[in-house]
């Protein structure tokens, strides 16, 4: 990182988000969590199906990646919010990354956001340059509730996620996530994550979905410019 990204990284606050993300490709697997009514001991609730899309977004120069940051616009129906984490996670066996969140009612260019503090943290680093679409990751989410006593403790989706570039669909997967709700605690998503390990043979990743979409963008820019280089 250069001294001058050094110099205007904001501090991020809390929340931090706290999930495990795993890639699934055993059928067999994907249809028996969707239907579980308990797992490892855990009851399992009813399934919320969410059609989301998330739109990654930095400026033409990357500066928010330079600076280690990822920005996401979510929609969800009519609700969009605007979500800046730190890309790396503070732990290499699940991911643990501050987040700031808030509602989006206008467009994504920061000068628009109703949201002061914020504007005041990441004015430096984005100033005069315009925030654009990267890519974006269409997603149909199966939410179930994983809880032990009355209230909730983790949050379990399964979703079915595609990767759409300049209108192209250019990957799909299927990605289990368990993220931990303030009700739970780390001991219990380490233990899940150790038992989907043990058991299905499952192994966690830090930043799963954005990993995968970058190399397929990556792969199809390279792949186009192969194209136009020999026409």
């Amino acid at each position: 990182m250069s001294d001058d990204y050094r110099l205007i990284l904001p501090t991020m606050p809390q929340p931090t988000e706290i999930e495990a993300k795993f890639t699934i490709r055993n059928k067999k697997l994907w249809q028996s969590l969707m239907t579980t009514p308990t797992l490892y001991g855990w009851r399992v609730g009813e399934t919320m199906i969410h059609q989301v899309i998330d739109r990654y977004l930095d400026t033409e120069t990357k500066r928010l990646a330079k600076a280690g940051y990822q920005m996401r616009e979510r929609s969800k129906g009519q609700q969009k919010l605007l979500t800046i984490k730190s890309q790396a996670s503070s732990s290499n066996k699940i991911s643990i990354r501050n987040e700031i969140e808030f509602p989006l009612p206008g467009d994504y260019q920061w000068e628009n956001w109703q949201n002061p503090a914020v504007q005041a943290q990441f004015s430096n680093i984005l100033k005069e340059h315009l925030l654009c679409e990267q890519f974006s990751l269409h997603q149909t989410r199966h939410v179930r509730l994983l809880s032990h006593g009355e209230n909730a403790n983790i949050e379990m989706s399964l979703d079915l996620v595609k990767v759409v570039y300049q209108n192209k669909i250019l990957d799909e997967f299927q990605v289990l996530e368990l993220e931990l709700l303030p009700t739970g605690t780390l001991h219990d998503l380490l233990i899940l994550v150790d038992e989907f390990s043990h058991d299905a043979g499952l192994h966690a990743v830090t930043v799963g979905k954005l990993i995968r979409a970058k190399k397929a963008v990556k792969a199809y820019q390279q792949a186009l410019t192969v194209v136009n280089q020999s026409a």
